[in-house]
């Protein structure tokens, strides 16, 4: 049996490192197009363009006409100016295509997994698949529909990784997402953002910071400061950039890397398991 175990498993695992092989690749690639990106400083007047600053603004300024006992008006009479970081990114679409070929590798490692222990079994392993659940509802009725003939330690660790609606299943949905749209962004995404040193000039005022949602995918730049006359900050400045997952939820949150590093993980660990329960 312990031959047969290795020859059947040998088809997952020979997948997953196809798929971290293409993770590898992937992160590489994501730092030489980090690496390639431009940035420039700009000041402009504010306006509604500038979304969650100049809503902080606006506040400002009513707060400001409020105290000196007058009314606001629309437009505001009085003139702020919005300190920006342009990103300027290259075009990697392959990038998408890279992750892709992970993501469907990482994903067919537990495709395979059930393969084997149908094999294992004497059984056909047409029609096999993991399943993947959203509700927690749906665990057992796809157990048993799909999966009640491999053996109760098999099951049970399907039921302890499966985890509906979570980072299995956003792995699921990332490789039927891959048959319609490319999955990454074409632009970086900044992941930290904040003034290290900032001193105004004496003409000028400081109304806002860096608050972490100023940064503006479609326009790629970071709106970092205001202030109430256009000249130039004086400060120095630190960020970091990732390429994320076009996607909402857990995975989106975090760098395309960091996610596939931890479907790869997971699918390691699953195999290992259900490897173990076929002794």
């Amino acid at each position: 049996m312990t031959n047969a175990i290795e020859r059947e498993f040998s088809s997952p695992l020979a997948k997953l490192r196809w798929g971290k092989r293409h993770v590898s690749t992937f992160d590489q690639e994501v730092n030489n197009y980090l690496a390639a990106v431009e940035m420039k400083l700009a000041v402009e007047q504010i306006t509604p363009k500038h979304k969650a600053i100049y809503k902080r603004w606006i506040q400002t300024y009513r707060t400001q006409c409020q105290e000196q006992g007058r009314r606001p008006v629309d437009p505001p009479d009085k003139a702020a100016f919005v300190h920006l970081m342009k990103v300027k990114t290259p075009s990697r679409q392959d990038l998408s295509l890279i992750a892709a070929d992970a993501v469907h590798n990482i994903r067919q490692s537990l495709e395979h997994t059930i393969s084997a222990c149908a094999r294992l079994l004497g059984l056909s392993d047409d029609g096999t698949f993991f399943p993947m659940v959203k509700a927690d509802k749906d665990v057992e009725a796809v157990i048993r529909g799909k999966v009640d003939w491999l053996p109760d330690q098999a099951k049970d660790v399907i039921r302890r990784n499966v985890s509906p609606g979570g980072l299995l299943w956003e792995l699921h949905d990332l490789g039927n997402k891959d048959k319609h749209r490319l999955l990454c962004n074409a632009g970086a995404v900044v992941g930290m953002a904040a003034p290290s040193v900032m001193r105004a000039s004496p003409t000028g005022w400081m109304a806002a910071g860096f608050f972490g949602d100023e940064w503006d995918p479609v326009r790629q730049e970071i709106r970092f400061a205001m202030t109430g006359t256009p000249f130039e900050l004086d400060y120095k400045f630190k960020f970091g950039l990732d390429v994320r997952f076009d996607v909402k939820g857990t995975v989106g949150s975090m760098s395309a890397v960091r996610a596939m590093t931890e479907f790869a993980s997971t699918s390691e660990r699953i195999i290992q398991e259900m490897r173990a329960a076929m002794a």
